[in-house]
Parts: C-alpha cells; sequence; structure tokens
C-alpha cells in the first residue's frame, strides 16, 4: 500500500499511484514518511498538496529524525501541540527533546512521566535540569 511505499522510500511508486488517481490516505503516507525519516517523500507529498501537520511532527520524533521536524517548521507547519513534545520525551532522543525545548515547548510534568515510563533516563535528567 501506499503508506509502505511512504515508510520505505519509494517514490517513483507513490507517483505513480498518484498519477493513476489511486486513492491516497494522505495523513497515513505522511505519518509513514516522517516515522521513517523520509524527508524526500515529505517534500513531495507537500508539492502535492497533501496537509502535513502535528501529527506528522509527532511520528518524526518517534524515529528521532531532527531533520524532518526541522524541514516541518521551515515549511510552517504548526507543530505547537504538546504530543509533538510528549511523543519526543517518551522516544528518549535527546536531541530532538533539546530542538524542541529551543523552539520554545512548553516543560511540564507529564514530559517527565512519560520519558520515565520510556525509560529514558538521559531524558529524564536533561528535563529536571
Amino acid at each position: 500500500d501506499c503508506r509502505n511505499a511512504a515508510k520505505m522510500g519509494m517514490l517513483d511508486l507513490l507517483k505513480v499511484a498518484r498519477e493513476r488517481s489511486v486513492v491516497m490516505n494522505e495523513i497515513r503516507i505522511c505519518r509513514s514518511a516522517a516515522r521513517h525519516g523520509r524527508l524526500d517523500v515529505l517534500k513531495w507529498a507537500r508539492a502535492e498538496g497533501f496537509a502535513l501537520n502535528w501529527m506528522m511532527c509527532a511520528e518524526a520524533t518517534v524515529g528521532g529524525h531532527l531533520k524532518v521536524l526541522r524541514w516541518a517548521r521551515s515549511q510552517g507547519v504548526v507543530m505547537d501541540e504538546p504530543r509533538v513534545f510528549l511523543s519526543a520525551a517518551r522516544a528518549g532522543h535527546l536531541d530532538v527533546v533539546k530542538w524542541l525545548r529551543a523552539e520554545g515547548f512548553a516543560l511540564d510534568a507529564d514530559a517527565c512521566a512519560v520519558a520515565a515510563v520510556g525509560g529514558n533516563l538521559e531524558v529524564l535528567r536533561w528535563l529536571r535540569e
């Protein structure tokens, strides 16, 4: 399906599917591409008019794909949803957590709780500093 094509970076397949008017779940395609760091797929999706949103950004945090988050921010994607930061804390990618915090994401007790539940001691320590 198209979601797996996005996950694996099979951009040519996605283009053919689009040309043939295959029904695509645009949100799932973008989320899958973001989770797996497929910036090329996301750039194509953006050019095709796909909606990019905070859910895609939350998926990028799961995969630790800071380049996707930076690109999304540069494209004006609204990502100021608390679940984006919580997802990063849970996933344990400290560089992503630091970047989001520098971008103005609020720090709260929930972030510490999800980092602890995820077993991410390095993130938890940094959040508590």
